[in-house]
């Protein structure tokens, strides 16, 4: 059974990578294909060329750590898939400022002045990402704390200021022993995290569920009437089931860091007081629509405090204690400043805004399908596919989405100085047509079957088959279809093409995986190699086949050639041309083969067994084969331990003694399965069935060497014949008869 490939998949939203691993991948090799980077590098460099991203980072490394880390480990379930990111783009994030820092503990610091309405929209992948490759460019090569990472995000987002805010490595989680996990509470930083040693424990959902437990005792235990912790269970549970399935459960990257919750600082000045003016304390009028806030109650005596400054900061911290969300602005603040220095009365200053809601306009169809393939999460993540599957954007399966109503200038919903959401305004309009096969919800459109989408003007349907004009290759990609499909062009190398219905290649297929849930027809030739197949659930029609591999539940028709290949048809097989020619290679045949001229008169053999079971005698052709192998492998062990035996004692080391132990449990076992193979092929030679209306038609040349099997019956060709037939039952001592005598009777039959 062949090896799958190493499947990639790239998100499009978080501008990522990914690698899923089976065991048996990185147990053909030690180290990973060496082409995985080199199609990583080369789709985040498209990526790039397009203006989407200005960095992106591999991290081929940690690939290949990982990829040895699999090969040895222990304990794994079976199947177990491991994913890991391979590559990661770097976008700007504008007002995040990063420094080295001198702090115990910490190797960074990190200040952010863009308000939380502009960091909501960022990806918290984009932020980790982002801080990372910056430290690095600092020079800092510590793993960072993925836990106060990710708690320097959550308060940006949430309206808290972040300034100079401290970041560590992981290593808080080394200092406590050989538990699994723990919980680590800091009041000076407001966080409560969760240190993970060893992954695997977690598979267990009651060790998951005693660690939640441990987190919600931190909780109430910080938790005071002035300091309310947030628990970020669902993002916390996310974070858990990414360890489960990533490196850390190979023992990889940890002790890993996770936030558990934490303590807003706006939530905690909400809870200190009321609005009311007081020394050192103002308020503030809000608009009607609560998209204005005006600073109130200001005494011009707070200039002459002593141990008080008036100050933007100062202003920013009254609105914080106010619960107003909204930030003081770069123009705004410039005003304040002006009207502070000069200590004039800033009552009646605007000091920060909402954000006002408006509608989409411009509305168009943007066509969904052609981007789907390249999103990861949570679209298509649960399918596998490689960067040609990537590529293939013509063709939607049932229930994906087709397209969707898009404006060029979007809606977008409001925000209250207050941080409250308001809903966006109406939408212009645009009537679109659903036609077949194609099902709407709200403003976007769904495949209710496989198909080709259809958008034209402003109508949205979908055609049940696939006209695919041009060649199928990497620059296309692959296609997968449930319907019939028309190729007008070839199948190149590498390339999958599937389909449950017929298919139609008007060129050649070259070294191609190809199946097919009804006919093949090739006008041109078929050429598999080692690397490629055709499989049909119907007939196969094509005008040569050549050093291929070829699988079919109906008849093999060929116009001139058949050559050195390796066939299983359920049917007949057929070379149309009287001059053409079936030779080489191994054939099985269920019904009867008609051909011109039948085997090499020089060089290889061809071997033909005609009239039997197909799925029965592949499988004893597996088994047959796999029995040489380890009837081969057996007499190595035995000549290695023969050669061990022959040694004197002060010949025989540690080692070597340690070879035959293994050599003589080797052959042991080896004789185990030796008689366990045989016996499933003597129990699957019990099952041949045999059809006695097979024969073999020869209209020019039969060569003396081709190996013949009909019916059971192994039948030699001692002399190079013309024009004959073979038939299943001895006619005059002979298997071999003349083909006009076969002709008569089968006109007869047709007659009768």
């Amino acid at each position: 059974m062949s090896v799958p490939q190493v499947k990639l998949t790239y998100n499009a939203t978080l501008m990522r990578i990914k690698v899923e691993l089976l065991r048996v991948q990185c147990m053909e090799s030690e180290l990973p294909p060496a082409d995985l980077v080199a199609r990583a590098r080369a789709k985040m460099e498209a990526v790039k060329k397009n203006g989407e991203i200005p960095d992106y980072q591999i991290f081929e490394k940690r690939l290949e750590r990982v990829w040895k880390a699999f090969r040895t480990a222990t304990g794994i379930p079976e199947g177990f898939k491991l994913t890991m990111s391979l590559a990661s783009g770097v976008r700007d994030l504008h007002g995040v400022k990063i420094e080295k820092t001198n702090i115990d503990k910490a190797l960074i610091k990190v200040s952010i002045s863009s308000p939380g309405s502009t960091v909501q929209t960022w990806k918290y992948e984009w932020f980790k990402t982002f801080i990372i490759k910056k430290a690095r460019d600092l020079g800092v090569k510590n793993h960072l704390n993925n836990a106060q990472i990710y708690s320097a995000y959550i308060r940006a987002s949430s309206g808290d200021p972040v300034q100079e805010f401290s970041i560590g490595n992981t290593s808080m989680g080394d200092a406590a022993g050989d538990k699994p996990f723990s919980v680590v509470a800091s009041k000076q930083r407001r966080e409560i995290c969760v240190v993970i040693r060893r992954a695997k424990d977690l598979i267990a959902k009651p060790t998951r569920d005693s660690l939640l437990q441990l987190v919600s005792q931190a909780v109430s235990k910080l938790s005071d009437g002035s300091t309310k912790y947030v628990v970020q269970k669902k993002d916390f549970r996310s974070a858990i089931h990414s360890l489960l399935e990533g490196p850390e459960i190979l023992g990889e990257e940890v002790p890993a860091v996770l936030l558990a919750a934490h303590a807003s600082l706006v939530q905690s000045v909400q809870n200190t007081g009321s609005n009311a003016s007081a020394p050192g304390h103002i308020h503030f009028n809000i608009s009607e629509d609560k998209m204005e806030a005006t600073i109130a109650g200001f005494d011009l005596s707070y200039y002459k405090e002593k141990d008080f400054e008036v100050s933007v900061q100062w202003i920013q911290l009254e609105l914080q204690r106010c619960s107003i969300r909204s930030t003081i602005d770069e123009e705004v603040s410039k005003k304040l400043t002006d009207l502070i220095i000069s200590r004039e009365d800033i009552n009646g200053a605007a000091v920060c805004f909402g954000v006002p809601p408006v509608g989409g306009r411009e509305p168009y169809i943007y066509q969904s399908f052609k981007d789907t393939a390249s999103k990861a999460t949570p679209e298509i993540d649960d399918v596998n596919i490689d960067i040609r599957d990537m590529q293939q954007r013509t063709m939607v399966k049932e229930g994906q989405l087709i397209a969707e109503l898009r404006y060029k200038k979007p809606a977008a919903s409001g925000l209250t100085v207050y941080g409250d959401v308001v809903e966006a305004m109406t939408n212009d309009d645009l009537i679109i047509h659903v036609g077949e096969g194609v099902q709407q919800k709200g403003r976007k459109y769904y495949a209710t079957c496989d198909g080709v989408p259809v958008i034209e003007n402003e109508s949205i349907s979908l055609n049940k088959s696939l006209i695919f004009n041009g060649d199928v290759n990497l620059r296309t990609g692959n296609i997968r279809f449930d319907g019939p499909v028309e190729i007008k062009g070839a199948i190149d190398n590498g390339s999958i093409v599937e389909t449950t219905g017929d298919l139609i290649v008007h060129g050649t297929i070259r070294g191609a995986y190809v199946k097919a849930g009804g006919n093949i027809t090739v006008y041109s030739g078929i050429v598999t190699g080692s690397q490629g197949s055709i499989y049909a659930g119907g007939d196969i029609r094509a005008e040569f086949v050549e050093n291929s591999v070829i699988t079919c539940r109906g008849n093999l028709i060929v116009g001139k050639a058949l050559l050195n290949c390796r066939v299983v048809s359920n049917g007949s097989i057929e070379i149309q041309a009287k001059d053409g020619v079936l030779a080489g290679g191994k054939i099985i045949c269920r019904e009867k083969i008609r051909a011109g001229n039948l085997g090499f008169k020089r060089g290889a053999s061809t071997d033909l067994l005609v009239g039997i079971d197909w799925r029965i005698a592949r499988r004893i052709e597996i088994r047959r084969e796999r029995l040489l192998k380890l009837e081969k492998a057996s007499q190595d062990y035995r000549q290695n331990l023969r050669e061990l035996v022959q040694k004197s004692k002060s010949q025989l080391t540690a080692k070597h003694k340690k070879m035959k132990e293994d050599m003589q449990q080797k052959l042991v076992k080896s004789k185990l399965i030796i008689e366990r193979v045989e016996k499933f092929l003597q129990e699957s030679s019990a099952e041949l069935t045999y059809n006695s209306e097979s024969k073999i038609i020869v209209y020019d040349q039969l060569s003396s060497n081709v190996k013949i099997q009909l019916c059971g019956q192994s039948i030699t060709v001692a002399n190079e014949v013309a024009n004959v037939a073979i038939i299943p039952k001895r006619r005059r001592g002979s298997f071999i008869v003349p083909l006009e005598e076969i002709e008569a009777e089968e006109k007869g039959q047709k007659a009768s």
